[in-house]
């Protein structure tokens, strides 16, 4: 249960640090993500059908492009819940990137999350996740 609010309450730190501005609009079909616990590694990560996105880096706002979907991180003992707003990666396909932003008036801030068949990153981000490590 800890480590599921681990991934909300980190969206939400990162958001209080950037302030927020980006208008998420969801598109008329969103891509529903849900949320899964890595029990080993201590990390929650997104998926949908067979694509699962796995924490890399921290973005700015300038990286987000279109908005495509959301996940509901559903509420726990460490947590309210939150609605978690899903991104592409200005320039890279939503099937290996994607960028998460909390609630509906979006932070500056978030997280980019690599599919976990992408074994090559964007110039320039760098991840200190192990899990990352190619």
């Amino acid at each position: 249960m800890r480590k599921r609010s681990f991934f909300a309450l980190m969206i939400g730190a990162l958001c209080l640090l950037g302030g927020c501005g980006l208008k998420a609009r969801l598109p008329e079909h969103p891509i529903v993500y849900e949320q899964g616990i890595n029990e080993e590694e201590g990390y929650a990560y997104l998926f949908y059908g067979d694509k699962v996105f796995v924490p890399y880096c921290a973005y700015e706002s300038e990286d987000a492009g279109s908005c495509i979907g959301y996940c509901d991180i559903p509420a726990d003992a460490y947590s309210d819940g939150a609605r978690v707003y899903i991104f592409e990666l200005k320039g890279y396909s939503s099937e290996e990137w994607i960028i998460e932003s909390l609630e509906q008036n979006n932070c500056n801030e978030g997280m980019i999350l690599r599919e976990v068949n992408v074994t090559e990153a964007p110039d320039g981000l760098v991840s200190d996740y192990g899990w990352n490590r190619f």
